[in-house]
């Protein structure tokens, strides 16, 4: 299959100009930006992990972003970035910059990949396609350093924990935003071993086929997928108390899956998470400030009102 895109018509013999070159090269940038708009992949993919090093200076570790141009930002060794509290929040951003490595003649022959640090304050922000990493939150005794799950891109084989993890190759990653699994199943049928090429019927007593289906494969022990949902193995609703599950390799497999009645009251699909900021330590009678500004309500909603609970 040929892909008609724009582009060169070569024949033998025909001298290639620069000219046709930059044809090419800006097409090639203008299909990576389209691409990128369309799987809407802008954020950081790892890594831009961000620590106190002490009341002036914070550390950036090594990272892969891609901007709103669907520019890389690529960071490949950790960098200190000075910073100056304020009664006010810092956020810290990544922005690509183009780097002139080889010059001719007093010009231009290549252009790297760089990227620059920047500090914006709560007002005045102007990101100019640059990628958000880090939120700087002061405090009496120094700042705190939030970074987002919404500023990440998480990994393809997410379980939408809603937490931070270290992957194998040890970058620091977004495990994705919780989804309907943050709330408690109405049926768990837990890890079923499914033998080659076979099916399996499991009761599940939920008298509806108005189901949210959540099926996921462990593939080697440490890593839970839905890879392959839908063409390795499936599911079908053959009535309303039964779930019958399908193995279409030649391995035995295991299978979970997990049902939400849509029919139920449910108040919502999306848990809140709560984030009451860093850990305080306080001497008895002390005054403290528990901030839960950051706390997160998904699907457009906001946190309107916290409760506060004492525990032992």
């Amino acid at each position: 299959m040929i892909n008609e895109q724009a582009k060169v018509i070569f024949y033998d013999g025909q001298r290639v100009r620069r000219e046709d070159l930059e044809f090419l090269q800006n097409n090639l940038l203008q299909n990576q930006t389209l691409l990128g708009a369309a799987l809407g992949q802008i954020g950081v993919c790892w890594g831009f992990k961000v620590n106190a090093v002490d009341n002036s200076n914070i550390s950036v570790g090594e990272g892969l972003a891609y901007d709103a141009f669907s520019r890389p930002i690529i960071n490949l060794e950790q960098k200190n970035l000075p910073i100056t509290l304020t009664d006010d929040s810092l956020f810290v951003y990544v922005k690509y910059v183009p780097e002139i490595s080889n010059e001719k003649n007093g010009q231009p022959v290549r252009v790297e990949n760089s990227f620059e640090l920047i500090l914006y304050g709560e007002e005045g922000i102007n990101t100019n396609g640059a990628v958000a990493i880090a939120q700087i939150r002061p405090r009496e005794d120094g700042y705190d350093i939030i970074q987002k799950g919404e500023w990440y891109i998480p990994p393809l084989n997410s379980t939408h924990s809603g937490r931070f993890f270290e992957d194998r190759k040890g970058q620091w990653r977004y495990d994705g935003d919780p989804v309907v699994s943050a709330i408690t199943p109405d049926f768990d049928s837990d890890w079923i071993s499914l033998d080659a090429n076979s099916d399996i019927n499991i009761p599940h007593a939920l008298a509806s086929n108005n189901l949210l289906v959540q099926l996921q494969t462990n593939v080697t022990g440490d890593i839970i997928t839905n890879k392959g949902n839908g063409v390795d193995f499936y599911y079908e609703l053959h009535d309303t108390s039964i779930i019958r599950l399908f193995n279409l390799t030649d391995q035995s497999i295991q299978l979970n899956v997990k049902l939400w009645r849509l029919d139920a009251e449910l108040n919502s699909l999306l848990a809140p998470v709560a984030d009451a900021g860093m850990d305080i330590s306080a001497e008895y009678g002390e005054s403290f400030l528990l901030d839960g500004s950051d706390s997160i309500a998904f699907e457009g909603r906001s946190v309107s009102r916290y409760r506060w609970t004492l525990t032992d």
